[in-house]
């Protein structure tokens, strides 16, 4: 069974969403998003599906919708700049998140203020 999700993905945020699907039988789940978000929402299903036997499969839309796509000079467009930060910080704060998760693994608790 494949599962495609369109629309919100909120339904895959949840804390049990990889035991439904596992009990559902899903093998597969096709993660269709916007180009700018691709990779981070990649990231997260691959990091989010890992070692439950699902297969997810994340590729874009191929619609900028109001952002210049990558061939353009996006940098001058203060609107495809401001996404492409957006994302960009995304990524590093999914990617320190795994950090202090593996930190956490180990014993050794992170940071924490005061």
């Amino acid at each position: 069974m494949t599962f495609i999700v369109h629309g919100p993905i909120v339904a895959l945020f949840r804390a049990d969403c990889v035991a439904d699907c596992v009990k559902q039988k899903i093998r597969r789940i096709l993660v269709v998003t916007d180009p700018y978000h691709s990779r981070r929402a990649s990231i997260f299903f691959n990091r989010r599906f890992a070692g439950s036997g699902i297969h997810v499969v994340t590729v874009n839309s191929v619609d900028y919708r109001h952002l210049l796509p990558p061939t353009e000079q996006w940098w001058y467009d203060e609107v495809t700049l401001r996404w492409i930060i957006t994302e960009t910080v995304g990524i590093a704060a999914f990617l320190l998140s795994l950090l202090s998760d593996l930190g956490s693994q180990m014993g050794h608790p992170g940071l924490h203020p005061g």
